[in-house]
């Protein structure tokens, strides 16, 4: 059974995302790759994210990472959420890729 969900919400994002992907099974991690739109589908998104639980993904293992990534700390005030909304999409976008970088090395 996946340990991880990655969504993605079109297949552009699959180059960047497959490299997450790789990552993962670098460490043995299994997963599961789909594309939900939450903008086109939000009803699907939704059914995923409340089914994700029940496949046994926790929210904490995805966002830890993704905070870390945006951060380059472990702990902060905030959560990946509001620091990503600071930061803006583009430099949260290119933090979480350097930290896929320096991950697959």
């Amino acid at each position: 059974m996946p340990k991880v969900g990655i969504v993605m919400g079109s297949d552009s994002d699959l180059k960047v995302m497959s490299k997450a992907a790789k990552t993962l099974e670098k460490f043995g991690i299994d997963y599961e790759m789909t594309i939900i739109s939450a903008h086109r589908e939000p009803e699907e998104f939704f059914a995923y994210a409340k089914g994700a639980e029940e496949k046994g993904y926790k929210n904490g293992y995805v966002m830890w990472p993704v905070r870390t990534a945006v951060s380059g700390k472990q702990n902060t005030p905030g959560g990946a959420t509001e620091i990503m909304e600071v930061l803006g999409k583009a430099e949260s976008v290119e933090r979480i890729k350097n930290a896929i970088e320096l991950l697959s090395r």
